[in-house]
């Protein structure tokens, strides 16, 4: 499911980085095994001396020039979910490792990257294009 989420997402020109704590040697090994190497404009790596998780994915959002609060993060960690959240990303779980109760403070939660379409991203952000707060506001004229 993962290769065709991918695929979904660069039909649709969504800009994509990949955070590890990896070396760049190494994620360019496993990317091109994995013949997805092409699906990422960027990457982050140890070589990028990120302190944590919430630093790699600020430093994706720059290299990407793209907003934090119009990105996603995808966690397989709990407290990933949270830096994500300071950083005012969304957050996705993906459970595996860790169970669907640990990650209750998720925008979203899933089994994997089969289940998960353009749509449903989507709606992570439907809230926010509702939200009063980030409407425009109407000035009544009164002319007399």
């Amino acid at each position: 499911g993962t290769e065709e989420w991918l695929t979904g997402l660069r039909k649709y020109n969504v800009s994509k980085c990949l955070c590890t704590s990896l070396s760049l040697e190494r994620v360019e090994r496993v990317l091109e095994e994995f013949k997805v190497r092409h699906y990422f404009h960027e990457l982050i790596t140890i070589e990028d001396e990120a302190e944590d998780f919430g630093q790699s994915v600020l430093l994706g959002c720059d290299k990407l020039k793209k907003p934090p609060h119009k990105t996603v993060a995808f966690c397989d960690r709990p407290e990933e979910i949270v830096l994500a959240h300071e950083c005012q990303m969304k957050a996705v779980a993906l459970i595996g490792a860790y169970k669907a109760y640990d990650f209750r403070s998720a925008d979203s939660s899933i089994s994997g990257y089969d289940v998960l379409g353009i749509y449903n991203v989507r709606k992570l952000f439907a809230e926010e294009t509702n939200s009063p707060e980030l409407q425009p506001e109407l000035e009544l004229d009164i002319s007399t």
